[in-house]
Parts: C-alpha cells; structure tokens; sequence
C-alpha cells in the first residue's frame, strides 16, 4: 500500500477499511500484520520528529560545541554492554573501542601573570614627583636628586578624529604679461570627485565587513564623532571601495584556483527583491580555500551547481567538500582533480544521533575522535611524515569504523537520525579517505568553515544584502577581509595603503603586489605565512 502522506504514515481511514475488508474475506493474519506495520510507521515518525525537535531546540538553547564528554561516552558504552549481554548471553569477541580505551582530558593550564603589552604601541612618559615637603634632606636639607623610578603601565584610549584635508591647487600666470596661466594638477582620489580619502574609506570597509556593522550602526558612530552622512552617501562609498578592489579580487581567484588543494562551502544569505512575493530571497555565498593561504567568496542567485562550475576553474590538484550532490556533476568535468571529503560532517551526523538518544552512535564519535588525535600528533609533521603516521594509525580505525557501519546499516532503520549519518559516511566513504594517502590534505574542511563563519556573523548583524550586486561587492569585500585575518594583517591598515596606491595609479601589471600575501610578507618582520 503506497503512502501519500509526505511523512510515509499510511491514511487512518483507508487503514481501517483494508483491515476490515480483510476481516470480511478471513485472512485475518495479513489484517494483523498491516496493522503491525502502520504502528511501527508511527513510532518511526514520532522517534523522526522527537529527533528533528530535540536539533531545533538546541540550535536554539543548546551549547554549540559538538564535542562530546568522555564521561557521557563512558556511560554510553556501558548501557551499550548490558545491552548486548542481555540480548546474547554468548561468548563475544571484545568491542573494537573499549571503556579502558578512553584517554583522559587534559587539563587546561592556567595562565599566571598579566599578558606584557605590545612593545611597538606608542607610549607618553608621565613622571610622578614625590611632595614638595619631601624633595629635601631631613638631615642637611640638600635637596634630594632622582636615583630611579618604580614604573607602572595604564593603558589609555585616543579617540579617533575626522580631518579635512584642503587640497589647494595653485593657479599660476605671468605677472607681467598676465597671461600663459596653468593650475596644478587635479590630486589624486580613490573615488573620482568623491570626498572619502584612503583612510575614510578603509574605516568605513573595515567597520562594515570585519566588525560587521551596517551602514546605519557606522553613520551613528560617524555622527558622534562630529561627521554627519547619510547611509546612502556610505553605501555608494562601499561600493566604489569594492570596485576599486575588483583587479586584487581577480587575481586572488586565479591564485587560489592554482593551489594544490581548495576547500569549498557555501551559506545562505537573504537578498532584498522587489520582484519577489516576499520582497526579499535567499542568494548564496561559496567560500574557496586555498592552501589555507587565501580565500575567495563568490555570489550565486541561487545554489544551482552551474554557478560553482562556472568559479571552480581547475585542472589538477585536489578539491575538498561536502556531500553537495552539484558536486558530482562538477568532478566530472574535472577528471584530473581528487575529491576529499570532510569528516567533520560525518562526525557531525552522529553526534546528531548521539543527541537524539541513540546510544549505539558513540561507537562511531569515539572512532573519529580517535583519527582526530592522530591529526594532533601529526599537526607539526611534514606531509610525507604524517601521511605515514595516518597508514600506520588512523587506517585501522577507518577500517573498524568502515565495518561498524556496515554492520549496522543492516539493523537500523534509514530514516533514523543514526541511519542517515551511516548512509551519508558511506556514501562519501572513499572521498572521505583521500586524505589517508595524501598529507597536505586536512581530515575535514573546518578551515573553510571558519572563514564563512564571517558572514555568519555579518548577516546577524546586517541581516541582508541590498541587491545581487551588493551581495557580489560583499564577496569581493570579505575575501580582502578574510586573507588578511589568515595573515595576521590589520585590514584597515591593509586597505588605508592599498587604496591609496591605486588611487595614484598602480599598474595593473604588478597588481600581484598588492595581494594581502604578498603585502603581509613584505610588512612583516618574519615574511613568513599565515600562522
């Protein structure tokens, strides 16, 4: 009997009347047994929703944390035990994660002392003289000389401050003959016949896509410091910053699609639309990590695979992501690129499941938290050396956690939270080894995660982009931001100079040195690359 409801329960009424016409016809045992199923459909739906409610409410109250405590799994793997000791009394070999197994948290070490402050910021000397009384001798009245200080450090803020820079271009002519007059020429501006200077605008980007502040936040803070704009007036100034910026972006893209491995993942973002019933739709931000060196963003109305495919422009190398089905079809029109997957999504599904109350699931977390030790050892090898280490460690446990689940696909139901998080690991199973074999790839793509955390955190804030254009200037916008937080480079800095180089008139030849690499390696007392 084939259901139309979408949530595969069968219709009470049309139940009903097929068991009653069985009972009519005598094949009472098939009456039973379709009575049977439609309550295990039942139960399956409730544990479904049970499930979907318990992710909603802690996405909403609970911790955001997916780690999970080894006391939880130490219980876990006992009910787990009595479990199996009552359903099969026999002799069995021992599981392949034991309770004795499970190593012990490490104890946070407490800082002492207060952090020195930075020797490079600017500092006043305040001297403290002790009383005029106590300036001379008590013995011979001589009067007393300093011998040394006792030194303290106060912290103190200055506030920023507009300036007005009155650029006079002088007029010059022949005060003789009162003719032949020539005017200097036309200073140099970041935006043609604008009034933001270099430093202006670089505040204004900086505040909106490294602080995350709208443009209606930034002119209060304008106002109050004695500046009075219009958000309208800042919007046009974020957009001809972005412009400005559109030869660094291009170029960060065809760097970051020439790295050996480039980690992907898109979020959400909601776009005004007037066309729109609801005025306002959902657009798409895709985040491209290179060599977790530089990273790009890059708008798409929609999350149709066309509009990575268009972006995606690579010839070797290995591609990391998630289980995204457009995916597929992009690997095919790149037979010589490698796909990795990301173990942080599969973890992530199992601890939904763990979450969920479904006991049998801290097999498989304690397993990936097993492969992830081994990254932390490995964390300071070299890519030959920790491609050995993953053979000789983490392959074992690929191979138990592997064999679990196909143990197990055949006992749990797959529209269970646990069986989802089984068939989805299964599915990317042999993108998720790639990395088993290759030590410059990561084990998952968290590296990217982290870099779309920031506008994340900008859409909370600014909640939407104004049009596509906008969403694309945003993307131009946070992949300066985001490079430059991989460098360790103040971004205001970054841009106050880079902007004030190409309003003078940079060549668009050497506009590779203008790239936050390369501009952090030449800044920086150690050249080195991002920590």
């Amino acid at each position: 009997m084939k259901s139309k409801n979408p949530l595969d329960i069968p219709d009470l009424k049309t139940v009903r009347d097929q068991i009653e016409k069985m009972r009519a016809e005598g094949r009472h045992d098939e009456a039973v047994e379709t009575l049977f199923t439609l309550i295990e459909s039942i139960l399956r739906d409730l544990a479904d929703k049970n499930a979907r409610l318990s992710g909603l409410l802690k996405r909403l109250y609970g911790r955001r944390s997916e780690k999970v405590d080894p006391n939880q799994l130490d219980l876990f793997f006992q009910v787990l035990s009595e479990c199996e000791a009552a359903a099969a009394p026999v002799e069995k070999e021992e599981p392949a994660v034991s309770e004795q197994e499970l190593p012990k948290p490490k104890p946070r070490a407490t800082p002492h002392g207060r952090k020195p402050l930075p020797a490079d910021l600017p500092r006043e000397k305040v001297e403290i003289l002790p009383a005029e009384s106590e300036q001379r001798c008590e013995t011979c009245n001589s009067e007393k000389v300093v011998i040394g200080h006792e030194v303290s450090e106060v912290i103190e803020y200055v506030p920023a401050s507009f300036l007005v820079k009155e650029i006079r271009r002088a007029k010059m002519a022949c005060p003789k003959c009162e003719e032949g007059v020539v005017v200097a020429p036309v200073a140099d501006k970041v935006i043609e016949k604008g009034r933001p200077g270099p430093g202006l605008l670089a505040h204004t980007l900086t505040l909106k896509y490294a602080e995350h502040l709208p443009l209606t936040r930034i002119a209060e803070v304008f106002r109050r410091d004695g500046l009075d704009l219009g958000t309208s007036t800042l919007s046009d100034w974020v957009g001809a910053g972005a412009n400005a910026l559109v030869s660094i972006y291009e170029a960060m893209v065809r760097r970051v699609m020439a790295c050996y491995l480039v980690g992907t993942d898109d979020t959400g973002l909601r776009v005004l639309d007037r066309d729109h019933e609801n005025g306002v739709r959902r657009g798409f931000i895709w985040c491209y990590l290179g060599d977790q060196r530089l990273v790009v963003f890059d708008y798409t109305p929609d999350r149709k695979s066309e509009g990575p495919a268009r972006f995606l422009k690579k010839e070797h190398g290995v591609v990391q992501c998630d289980g995204y089905s457009g995916y597929k079809r992009i690997a095919r029109e790149h037979p010589n690129v490698v796909w990795a997957g990301c173990m942080a999504h599969a973890r992530r599904k199992f601890v939904e499941a763990l979450d969920a109350g479904d006991a049998r699931a801290a097999i498989p977390v304690q397993i990936i938290r097993r492969l992830y030790e081994v990254e932390e050892k490995a964390k300071e090898d070299s890519p030959e050396l920790r491609r050995a280490r993953r053979q000789a460690e983490s392959v074992p446990a690929m191979d138990r956690l592997q064999a679990w689940m196909k143990e197990m696909i055949l006992k749990v139901p797959p529209k269970t939270p646990l069986g989802r998080a089984i068939t989805y690991t299964l599915k990317q199973w042999v993108s998720l080894c790639v990395y088993l074999n290759d030590g410059k790839v990561p084990i998952d793509n968290n590296g990217v995660e982290r870099q779309i955390r920031r506008i994340a955190v900008g859409r909370k804030n600014w909640l939407f982009a104004g049009s596509d254009a906008g969403a694309r200037r945003a993307a131009i916008l946070y992949s300066i931001i985001g490079t430059c937080s991989l460098w360790n480079v103040n971004p205001e800095e970054y841009l106050r100079d880079i902007l004030d180089r190409i309003s003078r008139g940079w060549p668009s030849s050497r506009i590779e040195e203008l790239l936050p690499d390369v501009w952090a390696e030449a800044h920086t007392p150690t050249g080195t690359g991002p920590p």
